[in-house]
């Protein structure tokens, strides 16, 4: 079965317990938000250069049914 990275990401950002996950593109921003429509968690920065016109949402706010699949 091939792994999903972005999926996989997604996992790690969710799973961290106090620490905060980085962005890897944006050196030290924390990860925000999540792209429903690219499936990829992202920093503010990612969102504004390459998500704002896209549905985004905060990644608290993933229903783990995303996750899943």
């Amino acid at each position: 079965m091939k792994k999903d990275f972005k999926t996989d990401k997604l996992l790690q950002v969710r799973k961290r317990p106090a620490g905060k996950a980085t962005c890897e593109e944006h050196n030290g921003e924390e990860i925000r938000m999540f792209c429903q429509e690219c499936s990829i968690a992202m920093c503010v920065t990612c969102f504004v250069k390459s998500h704002n016109t896209h549905r985004c949402s905060d990644i608290a706010e993933v229903p783990d049914v995303l996750i899943d699949t």
